[in-house]
This record gives structure tokens, sequence and C-alpha cells, in this order.
């Protein structure tokens, strides 16, 4: 390109630079690109920028925002991400919002190009408008591709937001997905979607995400169709579910009042409006991960075509399945406003020692008031009340800061409960639960993968004492500032969708299955089904460790399908009989020491784990 016409286009750039959402500085043009600028209170927004750079040279780029004033607060204070640009390049850069709002009197962004900062102006929108942020008592959310045009209805339940770019723009990210209760296209677009775009969804909806689609299109191999029979089934365990989450809620929210009174599954999502009947539209369900996948078949006539998707949507409604993911007492603590702790103990005793402390502050008061006079009298030395009184105040302040640290240590403790779908064909992870810490001295930042969802869980009735809440999006997901407070608990749910190699490799000699586990950890329990349904078990396999395993004389599995709701209410007091009611043949269950699956976000402290694994087993490896 000649001189005059590199001229010409950076000119060009400069002028259409005075639109909102565009900069051009230092040869390097920013400009803002949304999916969808939908209010949603639950999962992660995505904020996108294109970044261009016009020069020969390497240039460093930073976007940060907000830029406006703080509030402070609950919000996130600053979200910021770096990234390298080579000469005569361009790229995509896409920086994620936790489901807390952003801290700003505007919608303004800095954009820092080797160390020069220039302000970006309507840099992004309010996408999280809610500390109730696990959907629950919210209307759901539905992202559509352009082609629907807003044709099918919006409803009280529900709000419908069409996406702002083609079906080749979309975010190659499953987090930028996390925040829609359902995802709704054509097959057209699904079948000319980059296939960085379609595994993205796919991760979405192993999460616990929904895909509608008009129209047949290729499933992923770990789909699993579902009949009449087994979505039935699927909907009363989904009310079973809920019924334990109101035992739960019932037990620990007695003696207080209640916020919200016990609701079912149709009250609780759908506003109190009876659910529809999943078969009345012509379709097929399908399994995926802890999420669903529905194929509409078109009529050709596209007024029919809009009917039956609103009808699909609707369904949003039913309880085919819980809508977000998460622990039965993670839901339980979420209904009402009460504290986490109640519902997601961290430590058993995390209070201050207020007898030893009521005797430590007598002790002052006698010894800087009557006994410090009297000696100083007897000695002839009043004036020396001047500086006796700050000492003895520094020293008993030493002694009460002395005790409280005997009393619970340096050492932070992390409670991690999770339980993730592992299916072995396809090397996929799925895994969903919840975080609590608890740390004497507050730990400082907080490092997560890129590919975890994390979801701060805030009292609604305002108790919480952070502060400064950021994220850098740099290298994987850093969450800086004051996330976690001295000596109070703080609790987050957490789901992650990833490909991950781990698993537990199963050969046959005759009947008799031989495991090694390579999951990464010890196995406390493990329980397997065959592909006829038969039921193996074993305790205590190390990792690394091949054992055969025992047949379970006069046991079968009693479902045909994974029963994913029923994987949400198990926590560690579950017997183990009670874990064959999660098993479907050629699955198998691992209860471990450890997770390999999660992180632990400040990589010290005691660990408090209790993990499940759902593996799914290969047709080589479910039996003989």
């Amino acid at each position: 390109m000649s001189h005059f016409w590199q001229t010409t286009y950076v000119t060009l750039l400069l002028t259409f630079s005075m639109l909102a959402g565009e900069l051009t500085f230092k040869n390097v043009h920013v400009r803002t690109r949304t999916l969808a600028d939908a209010k949603r209170s639950h999962g992660y927004a995505v904020h996108q920028f294109e970044l261009e750079n016009l020069s020969g040279k390497k240039r460093k780029v930073s976007i940060q925002f907000p830029a406006g004033g703080q509030y402070n607060g609950s919000n996130i204070t600053d979200l910021r991400r770096t990234v390298t640009l080579g000469p005569n390049s361009r790229k995509v850069v896409s920086l994620y919002q936790p489901p807390l709002s952003i801290d700003s009197f505007d919608n303004s962004a800095f954009i820092i190009v080797d160390g020069e900062r220039r302000r970006l102006d309507n840099a992004f929108g309010s996408h999280v408008d809610s500390r109730a942020n696990l959907s629950i008592h919210q209307p759901a959310v539905v992202l559509a591709s352009r082609s629907w045009n807003g044709k099918f209805a919006r409803n009280p339940t529900y709000e419908v937001n069409i996406a702002e770019g083609l079906i080749t723009q979309w975010a190659r990210h499953w987090l930028a997905y996390s925040g829609f209760d359902v995802v709704v296209m054509r097959a057209n677009e699904w079948n000319v979607a980059p296939t960085e775009v379609r595994m993205a969804i796919v991760q979405y909806v192993r999460a616990g995400g929904r895909l509608f689609v008009l129209g047949s299109i290729t499933l992923p191999p770990d789909t699993r169709k579902l009949n009449i029979t087994q979505l039935a089934a699927r909907q009363q365990s989904a009310s079973a579910l809920l019924e334990k989450v109101n035992t739960i809620s019932h037990s620990k929210s007695s003696g207080r009042i209640n916020d919200f009174p016990m609701m079912n599954e149709e009250q609780w999502q759908s506003g109190n409006r009876p659910a529809p009947n999943p078969s009345t539209t012509a379709s097929s369900v399908h399994a995926l991960g802890w999420g669903l996948i529905r194929v509409l078949d078109p009529t050709g006539n596209e007024r029919r075509n809009n009917r039956s998707m609103l009808e699909a949507t609707e369904n949003l409604g039913s309880n085919e399945q819980v809508r977000m993911p998460a622990l039965a007492s993670v839901m339980a603590g979420a209904r009402f406003s009460g504290s986490f702790d109640d519902y997601f103990p961290i430590v058993e005793d995390s209070g201050v020692p207020v007898r030893l402390m009521i005797v430590i502050l007598i002790g002052f008061v006698v010894l800087a008031g009557p006994v410090n006079l009297v000696l100083l009298h007897k000695l002839k030395r009043r004036t020396w009340f001047l500086w006796t009184l700050p000492a003895i105040s520094i020293l008993t302040s030493a002694v009460v800061f002395a005790t409280a640290l005997l009393n619970e240590g340096f050492t932070p403790t992390v409670r991690r409960d999770v339980i993730t779908i592992l299916d072995q064909q396809t090397q996929q992870a799925t895994t969903v639960g919840a975080l609590g810490i608890y740390a004497p001295v507050a730990p400082g930042n907080l490092e997560f993968s890129a590919h975890t969802e994390v979801t701060p869980l805030l009292s609604s009735r305002g108790q919480d004492s952070g502060s400064n809440r950021g994220i850098d999006w740099t290298k994987g997901q850093l969450f800086t500032g004051k996330w976690i407070a001295s000596r109070v608990p703080a609790h987050f749910t957490v789901r992650k969708s990833e490909s991950r190699k781990e698993r537990l490799s199963v050969t046959w000699e005759s009947s008799t299955p031989t495991v090694v586990n390579s999951l990464g950890t010890d196995i406390t329990y493990l329980c397997l089904a065959d592909a006829q349904g038969n039921i193996f078990e074993a305790t205590r396999l190390r990792a690394g460790q091949r054992a055969k395993l025992q047949r379970v004389a006069g046991k079968q599995t009693v479902i045909d399908y994974l029963n994913t709701n029923l994987l949400l209410s198990t926590d560690k007091n579950t017997p183990e009989s009670e874990y064959l009611k999660n098993l479907t043949p050629s699955t198998y269950l691992a209860r471990l020491d450890d997770s390999p699956f999660m992180e632990n976000p400040i990589g010290r402290g005691q660990l408090k784990t209790h993990a499940v694994v759902l593996g799914v087993l290969t047709k080589a490896e479910a039996g003989p």
C-alpha cells in the first residue's frame, strides 16, 4: 500500500473514531463490539474490542474500565486485560465480567498504548444489575440469532435478546454465553458458524445451558436423546432436588423470618405459571452434560416455525432441569437473605474467643488504671503516666492480636464441594460446585482458570466487607483487590467446562473389570456399571494404582440416563448406597480425596474437599 493510501486510510479511521465506541491513537484503532446488550442475573457478560495495529511496530495495548467515578461497595471497580499486537495485525480482545455490576457513573474505558492513555466513551454496557446472581426469582434471558429478528414473543418470565452481529462474529469462549439461559438459532446458521463458535456453545451447554435449533444439525457424540419417559423422570428428579432445597432452607431458616415462601419449581422459576407440556412441540430433546439441546422440526411455514420456537421457549419455565446447575445447599442459601455460611460452612468455629478477650480487657483496665497510678505514686513518678498508659495500651493490643493468631493461626481454610461429569470418549470435563474461603489474614489475589465461571455469593442484606474488586484477564483470570476480608467467610459458586485427559482406564478379563486410577488423585470409593447395568465397586484406590473390581451381587442400575439433578443433591454425608441412584449403564461414580478439576484459588491453606466424578465410559470400556 502506497504512502498516499496509508495516509487516506488513517484519516478515515480518525474521522470515524469520532463515533461512539471507536478510537484511534498511536496508530492503533479500537472499536467496541457487543454480542448482545442484555441485562442478566447470572453468568458472565463479554465485552469485546477490535484492535488493529496500523503501524509496522509491535504495540502493547491495555484495556481498563471503568474510567468514570466509583461507588465501590460490592461492585467491580477494575476490569482489565493487556495484549501485544504484532506489526500490521488485528485482534479481537474479550474481557469477561462476573455477575456483579460495574462500579461507575458512566460506561467509558481507558485504552493504554505503550504507556499512553486515552478515554474511550460508550465502551461497555450495564450487563449485570442484580446481587441475586444465581438467577433465582429472576426471568430467563434468551440469546437469539439475527435471523429471528424478534419474531417470537417476549414473555414476563423470559426476555429475548437478538444478537447484534452475524453468527460468524459471535464469541469463541463458553463464558460469553454463560449469562444466557438458552441460545436460539437456525440450523443453517449453526452449519456456517466457525468451528470455534460451535465449540464454545457446546461447552456452554455442557455447563448447564440450553441450545434450541430449528432444523437438523450434527450433534456432539456425547449427546443422549431423551424419550418421553426419560423427560418425565427428569422433571421428577428436578422436583425432588427442589424439595431437598426446600428442606434445607426450612431447617436452616427456622426461627427467623423468611423473605420468600416455599415454592415449587413452576412457582420458583416461572412466576406461578403452569409448566407447558414438553411434548406439544415437534422436537427432539438431547441431554449433554448438565444441559440440553432441543432440535425443532421446521415446517416450511415461517409463522409456524416462530410458533414452534415460542412454545419451546415457554418450556424454559418447566422443570426439565433447574435453570442454572448449583449444589442444593447453595441454592437453598440463595433463596433467603441470610448468611451463606449457614448453608455452606467453611470452618466449625470462626468466632472470637469472647471470654478470653473480656478477661484481657478487664486486665488492661485494672493494670492501666488503679495499678498504674498506685505504683507511680509510690515511685513518685506521676508524670510517667503520660508514657506508661500508651505503653500498656500497645502491649494489650499486641496480646489481643497474638491471642487471635494463636486461636486461629495464619493458615486459611478452603472448602471445595464439586461434581464433575467426565466424558471419556470426548475427553470433556464439566464441573459444578461451591467454594468457600476463610482466612485469619486476607489472602490477597485469587487465581482462577480462564475456563472457570466464578460467581461471588453476597448477602442480599448488604453484609459485605469486600472492596476494590478487580479482575485482570492478561494471564488467566486473576481476582485482585479485597474479594476476601480477614476473618469473614467468603463463598462462590463455580462452573467449569474444558478438555481434560484424566480418566479411569478400564479393561475387561472375561466379565471382571480391571481399572487404573488415572484421575490424578486418590479414589475413596468407586462404583462402576457395565453396559448391562451390573454394579462393581472398590475402595481406596491410590493415584496410578491398578485394581480389579468386585461384583456387587444382586444389584443393578435403576435409571437409563444421566440423572444430573440427583447429582446436585449429593453431599459429603450421602451414604454409598445412594450413589447407585446416579449410575446409568456404562458409567462410574468416584468419590475423591481431592479435585483435579477445580483449582485452589489461593494456592495454599487447609483444604476441605468433597469431590465426585461421574464418568461416562467408551463403548470398549463398558464391557467385553
